[in-house]
């Protein structure tokens, strides 16, 4: 029988050898004489059994070493015998060790790979030390990832044997697989979103750019990549969009990592490309496990277009509330001016009378005779022109047409303040001024509907912001107050509401409440009335745009506070937060 023989070789091969493999095969020199007698196979895998189970027992301190390996560890004689296994290596192919021990190592793989893995052991076994990782199915069916490493045993009889340690990182494949997948939808997601994302290491050398950051900054990754953030700003031009007199690169950079965290800072850069945009820029630490900074990433979105759609909205806003107030303002104008009219008309009447009084008088004087009694004559011919009358008249149809003329001035002051196309450059501004602007303007809206209240602190500082976009909150504020002050009492109500208008120093910030009777917010519209085209009012009543505009002025432009509080049927307060001085 030649496999006996083979066996037979391979056995006393591992008895006589000099670099015996980790277990120590006692007893083997008595169970081959016992072989050499035996014709059948069968029982010779059934002496090698009785031999391995004497084997591995005998030597209790290894078999424990062996048994307690975390790695699968199989010994296979030169024709790919299985002669011994550890509990690891049964576990992880699904079998006993007595199922194991005697067969070809070949019989634990799926039939699919046998061939494969034939040819593939055959290379292994030809070298002393050889090692690979495979994706392999089971005998029934489970599937593995495996890092196989094998070592050669020589002995001198030529017939050598295999240590095999079989190392399961299946579980790590998995989440390499799944690091992977995540690391290309996260590609995917740099290169498809809008904003540009530049990262950096920590001496600030650009790692990652992407596709959007290459549009902003109008430069080709090739260019990006290996230089420093602030190498690439020297390359365009950039300032910020606070102070439009100087290029700010120390704007972003700063002298310690703190120095650099920025939150929507918004700058204008001039590319190359020769376009210019305005350009929010945000950037944030990467902090590894131990909680050092390794890097940065740089946020950078391009709100050009978003600017522009702003300014027309803000436009749109101020055409309609203009609209709004282009007939009341009429209204306003036309009041003075009629009384204006009427005491010019008294005046030429009057002045007509005084004319032809005076023309007799120097006529009478002419013709009159030596010694004639003048009193009694200037007496006659002043009642009969009514001078004392005049006298007394004319002086207060003068100051009713100065005051008109000076009502009418304010008028006309108060709308230019109000449309002037300079003012949203920041300025320390006199909130107490723009408020009583707007509310002059916008009279005609609220007048016949209620009564206003301006309790204004007179000890207000000034504040840093853009008193034309403060006023414009405060015109929509006031407008939606009459509006909701009609809704509740009608166009002509007996009883007017109230739109009372407060300012006073809280701490380093000035506080301005608008608070009126109307009709109040529902609870479950209060947190939706800031947001766009969000209104409760009729169509064609507002856009729905005051309020949300409003918030964006206070809150994004001004870092201030909006915010509103109601009780439906009884009316609502809006309050504004600034800080005062240069904040």
């Amino acid at each position: 029988m030649k496999e006996v023989r083979n066996t037979l070789e391979s056995l006393k091969s591992l008895l006589n050898s000099k670099g015996r493999p980790n277990l120590v095969f006692k007893g083997l020199a008595e169970i081959l004489t016992e072989i050499e007698e035996v014709n059948d196979m069968k029982q010779v895998k059934v002496l090698l059994l009785k031999y391995a189970f004497g084997l591995v027992r005998s030597e209790s301190g290894l078999f424990s070493v062996w048994e307690n390996l975390f790695d699968g560890m199989r010994i296979i004689d030169s024709q790919g015998v299985i002669l011994s296994v550890n509990s690891a290596f049964c576990r992880l192919v699904c079998k006993k060790e007595k199922e194991l021990v005697g067969m070809h190592y070949l019989t634990v793989y799926d039939f699919s790979m046998r061939d494969e893995l034939h040819v593939l052991g055959r290379e292994m076994f030809r070298e002393k030390n050889a090692k690979v990782k495979l994706k392999i199915t089971l005998w029934n069916g489970k599937k593995l990832d495996l890092e196989i490493s094998t070592i050669k045993l020589e002995y001198e009889t030529g017939n050598p044997a295999f240590l095999t340690m079989f190392h399961d990182i299946t579980e790590n494949e998995a989440v390499k697989e799944q690091l992977q997948a995540e690391k290309e939808d996260l590609s995917i997601t740099l290169k498809s979103i809008g904003d540009g994302v530049i990262t950096t290491d920590s001496d600030d050398n650009i790692s990652t750019v992407n596709n959007a950051a290459e549009k902003i900054l109008g430069l080709k990754q090739n260019l990006l990549k290996g230089k420093t953030l602030f190498e690439i700003f020297e390359l365009i031009r950039i300032k910020s969009a606070l102070n439009s007199d100087q290029y700010e690169l120390q704007a972003i950079q700063g002298s310690s990592a703190a120095a650099r965290q920025q939150n929507n800072e918004v700058f204008i850069i001039y590319p190359q490309s020769g376009n210019q945009k305005v350009v929010t820029f945000s950037s944030f630490e990467k902090v590894n496990q131990e909680g050092c900074v390794t890097g940065f990433v740089y946020v950078l979105r391009d709100v050009t277009e978003q600017i522009k759609l702003e300014r027309q909205l803000n436009l749109a806003q101020k055409m309609e509330s203009l609209g709004q107030l282009v007939s009341g303002i009429a209204h306003e104008i036309n009041t003075p001016m009629q009384y204006i009219g009427d005491n010019n008309a008294f005046l030429m009447e009057s002045f007509q009378s005084l004319s032809k009084f005076i023309t007799e008088i120097n006529e009478e004087i002419l013709r009159m005779k030596d010694g004639c009694s003048m009193k009694e004559f200037l007496t006659e011919k002043r009642f009969a022109f009514e001078i004392g009358y005049l006298l007394n008249e004319i002086p207060a149809a003068l100051e009713q047409s100065l005051n008109g003329i000076e009502r009418v001035n304010g008028i006309i002051s108060a709308l230019k303040d109000f449309a002037h196309p300079g003012g949203k450059a920041k300025t320390l501004s006199n909130i107490n001024r723009g408020i009583e602007v707007t509310a002059s303007i916008s009279k005609n809206e609220w007048k016949y509907v209620a009564d206003m209240e301006m309790i204004l602190d007179p000890e207000l500082p000034l504040v840093y912001c853009s008193i034309d976009e403060f006023n414009q909150v405060i015109l929509n504020l006031i407008v939606n107050a009459a509006h909701a002050i009609q809704e509740k009492t009608g166009k002509h109500p007996a009883e007017k509401g109230k739109i009372t208008i407060k300012t006073k120093i809280a701490g380093d910030k000035i506080e301005v409440t608008l608070e009126d009777t109307g009709t109040g917010i529902a609870p479950e519209n209060i947190s939706r009335i800031f947001d766009p085209f969000f209104t409760t009012k009729p169509v064609g009543v507002g856009t729905g745009q005051g309020l949300s505009i409003a918030h964006n002025i206070i809150v994004k432009k001004h870092k201030g506070e909006l915010f509103a509080e109601s009780e439906l049927g009884k009316g609502s307060k809006f309050i504004i937060r600034l800080r005062h001085g240069n904040n």
